[in-house]
């Protein structure tokens, strides 16, 4: 089975990853510690208005698929991590915060340049702050 998100496959593995949708009512900001596998994120709520994404700092993680809005903005992303920081992903709509998820990746989960992770990833780009 497969994670499809407004027609993009997001997932890279077998089984249902757990997709963390900030955008939920009663959603809170927490932290996440995950490993090398993948990191889920649904900014936004349906496939017609997406959002607006900063990750804080910008090249802590690679975007590695991401499935777009009608409005060519994100909806949900596929991320990997590239360094071992205490980042902030913040997500926004029309100006106002949609979203906030804390990521907390331990040094020994990183994906790094000489990793297999790292090589398998093509086209990948860090999202820019803003």
């Amino acid at each position: 089975m497969s994670t499809v998100v407004c027609g993009v496959t997001l997932s890279r593995q077998i089984g249902e990853p757990f997709i963390y949708d900030i955008t939920a009512r009663g959603f809170n900001p927490r932290s996440v510690v995950t490993g090398p596998t993948d990191v889920y994120v649904r900014v936004a709520a349906g496939c017609k208005q997406g959002s607006h994404v900063t990750i804080t700092p910008a090249d802590a993680f690679r975007v590695i698929k991401t499935a777009r809005a009608a409005d060519h903005l994100r909806v949900a992303l596929l991320l990997e991590a590239v360094r071992a920081v205490p980042s902030t992903l913040v997500a926004y709509q029309q100006g106002r915060v949609v979203g906030v998820l804390r990521l907390d990746i331990p040094k020994d989960e990183v994906c790094s340049a000489t990793d297999s992770c790292a090589a398998a990833v093509t086209g990948s780009t860090p999202i820019p702050a803003a």
